[in-house]
């Protein structure tokens, strides 16, 4: 004869969180203005993305386009020496402002 089964309490049902209160009207006013502020930024910054796109980059990338030929027949009418004198000047230019940027941006 099988043995009878033991029934085991249910631990899910003692577990279970007490009812939440219902939200009130300032948490759910609370709750749209988070949402409403949330759409804004991203539209926001959308908007800047665009911005910067047009207005900054797309100048930079014409005249890179259009000076390009320019900087190859100069780089080809230079000595050797003065091109390279050139280039060191300029990397050391960039190299100041990075260290500049990194020391005193915070």
């Amino acid at each position: 004869m099988a043995a009878p089964m033991r029934e085991e309490p249910d631990v899910e049902a003692a577990a279970a969180p007490a009812p939440a209160e219902p939200e009130t009207t300032k948490d759910k006013c609370r709750l749209k203005l988070w949402a409403g502020a949330s759409v804004l930024g991203i539209i926001a910054s959308t908007a800047l993305l665009i911005v910067d796109t047009i207005y900054i980059k797309l100048p930079y990338a014409a005249a890179a386009v259009f000076l390009a030929p320019v900087g190859a027949r100069l780089a080809h009418a230079l000595a050797e020496a003065r091109l390279r004198r050139a280039f060191a000047i300029g990397l050391v230019v960039v190299a100041r402002n990075m260290i500049r940027e990194a020391v005193f941006a915070a």
